[in-house]
């Protein structure tokens, strides 16, 4: 496993970067991603994931806070750019990448 490409969504919330048959909607890095483009799918394992907080698979400020039953909003608990790495090499290493490519 040395074809690996993490990217990462930036300022967008969503991990969805390229359409699937199973979500044929466009990704927000459809011109990049696939076979013969810049992300060539054919030569690399491309990885994409939610940030923290994200509300598209993440807890985040508009998940319901088990303790009040209401929406976390400015309660959230405050997490850094290393919490999100962090979870980024957490990934990596479930999936037993231990070198990206880029």
């Amino acid at each position: 496993k040395d074809n690996a490409v993490l990217l990462h969504c930036g300022m967008s919330a969503s991990s969805h970067a390229r359409s699937t048959e199973e979500n044929p909607s466009k990704g927000w890095w459809e011109p990049f991603i696939g076979p013969g483009l810049a992300l060539d799918t054919d030569l690399f394992y491309v990885i994409c994931i939610n940030n923290l907080g994200s509300c598209y698979g993440s807890t985040g400020p508009s998940s319901i806070n088990p303790d009040t039953g209401r929406p976390y909003g400015s309660t959230f608990p405050t997490f850094t750019v290393q919490d999100q790495v962090r979870c980024q090499f957490e990934l990596l290493n479930h999936l037993d990448i231990d070198v990206l490519h880029a």
